[in-house]
């Protein structure tokens, strides 16, 4: 295919890659997860200026290294704090992600037209989409694992000894993002894959010392700068953080053993199917070097991470490409009328057993949306069944599935994203009425609770009765926002002016004589001040 055309086609792919990740963004607020938490973090590194140990509510944070904070902040310097400055980075590691799928697929594909299928697919995935919206480390830590998986393939594929250096020189980069996943990932895959194929020679030349080298300096200065500088780090970082994950109490996430298995399908429909086909295809036929590959690629990421207690669906992010790849790669070549009836009746069975089973916990305009999907969906399958012309049909039926997906964003993040996120957007707004004109004047506690974006929201520190455990070793955890409960019962009882909030399930006697003020969807706003004004309800 000639320059032009390429260049259309990866065109193409930012434009899908814009609804994806960028649609309405400011319209989503932060939501009190990791979104929030990183957000936060990286506000506070630009606030206050220290660049090299994060913070979060003035504690130091050193769970993960700080490249992703410094980005997020690049993008608050830009756009301001706000959803578009925190995301932005996000949103455009994301979108490099898709077009090095595309490149990536050309490994493995014969045609820029099934390389592009595979970034749409892949951008259109609802586990991308939803990465790629959030502020988390994953999608960073995606996009230099990918780039790792490309320096491989051009030393094996073209024997370009500049592979070398890009693959170490990416994995370096992915240990500033999150530490040595990103190596034992892409290294299992690498490794596995050399394995199988009896390729000593390609392992021998990975493996030069000087990028090996440069490798350990991009990812390990960061950790041992932090256990020089912050008393307990070690234990904190290599007992806590990572050890106790494979421990039988899973740090942080605990999930049963069988949660991949359900949950990455229906992270990644409608493309789980026509790459389950291709897998079984590529099995049944004459495997080539590329599908073993593909297929290590796919199975190795999922399977690690099955081992831990400790499971979060974003970890499993770098199973999506190759599944991306092996779906279009189905699409665009296989024509048995026998694979293909099985391909359509597996999926519209799925959506028919989907309907059955959540259509009655919907609202009405939530049926319509998923009816109209799903009728859609269905009409492009039918459509794979009756057109003669197999190509036709296939890209047919592929259009119609990403306008359902894309029609799927515009309703949850267009239309009503504040039903689907948690957020303290609403209670910032009445924090921010009640302490004008001087911000920070009265203090504002959350009682029981952490209320990670409320900082982003209102440039407000407030005082916490209940310290987040993962946020620091026992160490380090003398912050001036924690609040222990005695010392809110004397500002209490020396009549100090206060705003306590607490979460609306909180059934607890409150402290002392205190007035709701406020009362929103997930919080209320106590005081003891009588004057304050009273902000509108949520």
């Amino acid at each position: 295919m000639n320059q032009n055309k390429r260049a259309l086609l990866l065109a193409v792919i930012v434009l899908f890659g814009f609804f994806s990740f960028f649609f309405q963004e400011s319209h989503i607020p932060f939501a009190e997860t990791s979104d929030a938490r990183y957000s936060e973090i990286a506000y506070e590194t630009l606030h206050f200026g220290d660049w090299l140990v994060p913070h979060q509510n003035r504690m130091a944070h050193i769970t993960k290294p700080p490249l992703v904070y410094w980005l997020v902040a690049a993008g608050y310097a830009v756009f301001g704090v706000n959803e578009v400055g925190g995301r932005f980075f996000s949103g455009l590691f994301a979108l490099l992600c898709a077009l090095l799928v595309f490149f990536l697929a050309r490994f493995f594909v014969d045609r820029d037209v099934e390389a592009f299928l595979a970034a749409i697919m892949f951008e259109t995935s609802p586990l991308i989409i939803g990465a790629g919206r959030i502020v988390t480390t994953d999608i960073f830590l995606l996009f230099f694992m990918l780039l790792a998986m490309y320096g491989f393939l051009m030393l094996y594929s073209q024997q370009k000894r500049a592979g070398v250096w890009v693959f170490w020189l990416a994995l370096g980069f992915s240990g500033m993002m999150k530490g040595p996943i990103g190596l034992v990932l892409v290294g299992g895959i690498v490794g596995i894959f050399l394995w199988i194929e009896h390729d000593g020679e390609t392992l021998k030349t990975l493996l030069k010392p000087l990028p090996i080298l440069m490798f350990f300096i991009l990812a390990f200065w960061w950790p041992v700068f932090i256990m020089a500088r912050v008393p307990g780090a070690f234990h904190y970082m290599v007992v806590e953080q990572m050890l106790s994950r494979f421990s039988s109490h899973g740090f942080g996430h605990p999930q049963p053993v069988a949660f991949y298995i359900y949950l990455f399908p229906a992270t990644t429909f409608p493309w789980i199917i026509p790459a389950l086909e291709g897998v079984f295809q590529s099995v049944r036929t004459k495997q080539s070097r590329e599908t073993v590959l593909l297929l290590s690629w796919l199975v190795f990421p999922i399977a690690f991470f099955t081992i831990p207690s400790s499971k979060l669906i974003l970890y499993v992010l770098l199973s999506v490409p190759p599944l991306a790849i092996l779906a279009a790669r189905f699409v665009y070549h296989r024509a048995y009328r026998g694979t293909l009836l099985t391909y359509v009746g597996a999926e519209s069975l799925l959506i028919g057993a989907a309907l059955l089973f959540w259509i009655d916990g919907l609202d009405a305009m939530e049926k319509k949306t998923a009816l109209m999907i799903s009728v859609a969906i269905l009409a492009g399958n039918l459509v794979l069944i009756i057109v003669r012309k197999y190509h036709v049909a296939t890209v047919l039926a592929t259009a119609v599935k990403v306008l359902a997906v894309m029609t799927l964003i515009l309703h949850l993040v267009g239309i009503q994203p504040m039903k689907y996120i948690k957020t303290t957007k609403a209670l910032a707004e009445a924090v921010n009425t009640l302490t004008s004109p001087t911000p920070g004047a009265i203090p504002v506690v959350c009682d029981g609770f952490i209320a990670r974006s409320l900082t982003l929201y209102t440039g407000i520190n407030p005082l916490e009765t209940k310290v987040d455990n993962e946020t620091l070793p026992e160490e380090v955890k003398n912050s001036p926002t924690v609040l222990p409960p005695k010392a809110l019962w004397l500002m209490l009882r020396d009549h100090v002016p206060l705003l306590l909030i607490r979460q609306n399930k909180d059934k607890r006697p409150l402290p002392g004589k205190l007035t709701r003020i406020w009362t929103g969807k997930h919080y209320s706003i106590f005081s003891n001040v009588q004057s304050l004004p009273r902000p509108t309800r949520q």
